[in-house]
């Protein structure tokens, strides 16, 4: 079969399905592991086999990007996802981003400094949910005896301030 697929000539239209087929299954993967860790949460217990790698102690520092007119968008014959469509433009102000992801350190300063608590930090809707479901961290974070502890494929282990913060909505990441 490798050999026929490796020799096969597939009209444009067939490669198309076949591209789309493989997405579309990569899409179904990734749903499989959400539903693994959210359904097997609690009878998940892991044999640790090695210890987890540290991550490295880089400087973060913010980055000046500067404003301007930015394309966005797919605009080519590729395959791509309907919510990457169309290819537009935007205009951008000036800003700065920090060099590297949030780190666990950073956000549970967040936390500790009563972000969910306070309004002033989130958008309006963002700030509904907030209150509707109760959010104080998140998802599968929890704090046991003072200690914030985290549920992964790992098993339940104590956050690692240095890893980038995981597991979060849109809300919390704005």
């Amino acid at each position: 079969m490798k050999s026929y697929l490796q020799n096969a000539t597939l009209s444009a239209e067939a490669s198309k399905l076949i591209v789309m087929g493989f997405h579309h299954e990569c899409q179904h993967q990734e749903l499989l592991v959400y539903d693994l860790q959210h359904l097997l949460a609690d009878q998940y217990r892991p044999v640790r086999k090695n210890s987890l790698p540290t991550p490295s102690t880089i400087e973060q520092k913010p980055v000046k990007v500067k404003g301007g007119l930015y394309t966005m968008g797919y605009n080519g014959s590729d395959y791509c996802y309907d919510i990457e469509l169309p290819e537009h433009k935007i205009y951008l102000k000036d800003y700065r981003i920090d060099s590297l992801p949030v780190t666990n350190e950073h956000y549970l300063k967040f936390i500790e400094d009563g972000g969910y608590n306070d309004y002033k930090f989130w958008l309006s809707d963002g700030w509904e949910k907030v209150k509707e479901n109760n959010w104080n961290a998140p998802m599968y974070w929890e704090k046991i005896g003072g200690q914030w502890m985290t549920q992964d494929f790992v098993g339940k282990r104590k956050i690692n301030p240095k890893e980038p913060v995981c597991h979060v909505s849109f809300y919390e990441a704005t």
